[in-house]
């Protein structure tokens, strides 16, 4: 298994345990908070490759606003099959790749600029269909310390209601006492959840 928001040995520091268990106990506790943490914001944490950039399709949103995955920087963006001018005919957001308190995020949304193709439709295809093409470098430009101290304390929460016979509880089990119950938790998945999801407290 790999981890991303947290080491084993991070965790055992931060859990104190004394409890004498193989490794695979605490990869699996940090494994089940990323995933409740990645549901719950709607978003992956993961730091962007310095040099990797991939395509992703998307379904035009028909508003002004078109949301996509986080991302560091974008290559190109392919608009019914003609490639888009950045700054010309559409803009990344957040400006800068900033929070409002000046911390740097990724890049989330684009906002289509001009007179006339002032919003995002599929204007020659089937409808539905993703006629809109991001090539970007996906990911963050480092993981939030809050969502590595929130991945501490539901993965700590996961290993102590350990089942010794029976290994973890269930994810949704855990989900609903790690998110909804801990306040610090609550309000970070809150306040680092993608715009386009809802996150349930």
């Amino acid at each position: 298994m790999t981890t991303r928001y947290l080491t084993v040995d991070e965790l055992k520091l931060y859990v104190r345990s004394e409890i004498a268990v193989d490794d695979a106990f605490y990869e699996a506790a940090i494994n089940t908070a990323e995933t409740i943490i990645d549901n719950a914001t709607g978003r992956r944490f993961e730091v962007a490759s310095p040099t990797v950039s991939s395509a992703r399709s998307y379904i035009p949103s028909g508003g002004c606003i078109q949301f996509i995955h986080d991302c560091v920087s974008i290559v190109s963006v392919v608009d019914n099959s003609a490639t888009l001018i950045s700054g010309t005919d559409y803009q990344a957001e957040p400006l800068n790749g900033l929070s409002d308190i000046g911390a740097s995020v990724p890049y989330y949304a684009l906002r289509r600029l001009g007179y006339y193709y002032r919003k995002w439709f599929n204007w020659y295809g089937i409808p539905g269909a993703p006629t809109i093409v991001v090539t970007a470098r996906w990911g963050w430009p480092a993981i939030p310390p809050e969502i590595r101290e929130a991945c501490k304390i539901v993965a700590k929460d996961v290993f102590l209601q350990r089942d010794v016979a029976h290994g973890l509880i269930g994810v949704s089990d855990v989900g609903g006492i790690g998110a909804r119950l801990n306040p610090q938790v609550r309000d970070t998945l809150y306040s680092y959840a993608h715009p386009s999801s809802i996150v349930v407290g």
